[in-house]
């Protein structure tokens, strides 16, 4: 760029414009010294005062505004328990012991503890749940057509006859001797003609499936 000359336009000397244009003059030389001076202080104030805006703020201090906590949702209701009397789950539990079934059986098939078994069987409580009772139920229709006479000597037939032997104890009754199992204010008598009848047929039955088991035994051995 030229250097200006007095009689330009725009000529101004001893100013930041004259130096712009060209004149290096001591003069415009002041003038861009003290304008660059100038900007650096006014520039360094401004980060001065920046940086103690920021110390003078409390670390913990969040500017961004923290979202509102959603309310909790209300709990749901507790399903309500339903209760029915436990007379006719005692009285099935009770007829299939009668039939053999020990009450660790019991236990297995109802998924049910062992505890639970026994107190059914000897001291039930006046209610227990719904779910409870159609469990017994669901068992008791599937095992009172499964006849038991296990093979004598193994195990189960042990276990059978110590459950035969519960139920005579205390004068239990098998499941076909009941008019109706949970209408029945009093079980029928243990040793009445109609247990008896029953307990005939059982016998006969049982004699049936050991004499089946012997020659299914035979015929495999042969």
């Amino acid at each position: 760029m030229p250097r200006l000359q007095p009689d330009d336009p725009g000529y101004r000397h001893g100013t930041t414009t004259g130096y712009t244009y060209g004149c290096r003059c001591r003069l415009c030389k002041d003038a861009i010294n003290a304008y660059q001076r100038e900007r650096k202080r006014l520039k360094t104030r401004a980060e001065r005062t920046a940086a103690a805006a920021e110390t003078a703020l409390p670390a913990q201090v969040n500017l961004t505004p923290e979202p509102k906590p959603r309310p909790a949702p209300a709990p749901r209701p507790a399903a309500p328990i339903v209760l029915v009397a436990a007379r006719a789950a005692s009285r099935r539990l009770q007829a299939l012991t009668w039939m053999g079934y020990t009450p660790h059986e019991l236990a297995q098939h109802t998924n049910f503890n062992v505890d639970a078994i026994w107190w059914l069987l000897i001291d039930p409580p006046a209610g227990i749940q719904y779910r409870t009772d159609q469990t017994i139920t669901d068992v008791f229709n599937r095992l009172k057509l499964q006849p038991r006479s296990p093979a004598g000597g193994t195990p189960l037939a042990r276990g059978h006859h110590r459950a035969r032997a519960l139920a005579e104890h205390h004068n239990w009754i098998g499941p076909f001797s009941w008019d109706d199992i949970d209408g029945d204010p009093t079980p029928p008598p243990a040793h009445g003609p109609k247990a008896s009848t029953v307990a005939r047929l059982q016998h006969r039955i049982d004699h049936l499936e050991q004499l089946l088991t012997e020659a299914h035994t035979t015929a495999e051995e042969a």
